[in-house]
């Protein structure tokens, strides 16, 4: 699950939403 979450980060992270599923992940991630 954690590779799935990392894999679309990166993807993310590229199309300039970093800010945006960083938030997403620490939301999903540590709640």
């Amino acid at each position: 699950m954690l590779m799935l979450m990392w894999r679309l980060s990166a993807n993310l992270m590229s199309n300039g939403h970093e800010k945006v599923i960083g938030t997403f992940i620490e939301k999903h991630m540590f709640y």
